[in-house]
């Protein structure tokens, strides 16, 4: 089936959350992420048929430097050299676009699939930050 790229929506991140392998919270905060991530022009969908294969964006932390993020459905991770593709492509051209010249990510120590995925995008691997996350969890900077 023929995948296109679309601006990203907020229910499209809410339809794969729960099944993106993301750990599960509160309906509100999924809600609170998808409204701080996905305004006007801010992140892609990558879509097949009905189906959202994946949600990314960059979002700025200040003029040169972005934060990367992505939800990726399980549906996505059968195909991922697509996925992949299409994401890493898109996400050139808005760094250029945009002018950054650093952009980072940071991936949850111990996902594995997620860490081989950044690094797919061309992400490497720089150090791990320690009690990152609100439940104290450490996270690589990539």
């Amino acid at each position: 089936m023929e995948r296109t790229i679309r601006e990203a929506r907020v229910e499209d991140l809410l339809s794969i959350w729960p099944r993106a392998g993301n750990d599960p919270i509160d309906a509100s905060e999924v809600l609170s992420f998808a409204d701080r991530l996905v305004p006007p022009h801010a992140g892609i969908s990558i879509v097949s048929g009905e189906q959202i294969l994946a949600c990314a964006g960059i979002e700025e932390m200040w003029p040169g430097v972005g934060h990367a993020w992505a939800v990726v459905s399980q549906e996505a991770v059968r195909r991922p050299f697509s996925v992949v593709r299409a994401l890493r492509d898109r996400l050139q051209a808005e760094i250029a676009a945009r002018g950054l010249w650093r952009v980072e990510t940071t991936v949850r120590v111990g996902w594995k699939d997620a860490l081989r995925f950044a690094k797919w995008l061309g992400f490497k691997e720089e150090g791990i930050l320690r009690k990152y996350d609100p439940e104290g969890r450490d996270h690589y900077m990539v």
